[in-house]
């Protein structure tokens, strides 16, 4: 490969990272919001599943 091509060059931002964590500029009930909304979603997925293999049980008898 040729001096100074692309595998020569290096990000000084990839080694000298800084990570913050979590810094959003959503408030945390935004967060439990979403978090409740998809076990929710879930449990109602878990639900209907069970009463459709329920279903299926009995007609078969």
């Amino acid at each position: 490969m040729a001096a100074g091509g692309a595998g020569n060059r290096r990000c000084p931002s990839a080694t000298n990272a800084t990570w913050t964590c979590c810094r959003t500029r959503w408030p945390p009930q935004r967060h439990l919001g979403y978090a409740v909304q998809w076990f929710g979603l879930a449990l109602t997925v878990l639900v209907v599943a069970l009463v459709l293999e329920w279903r299926r049980r009995r007609a078969a008898r």
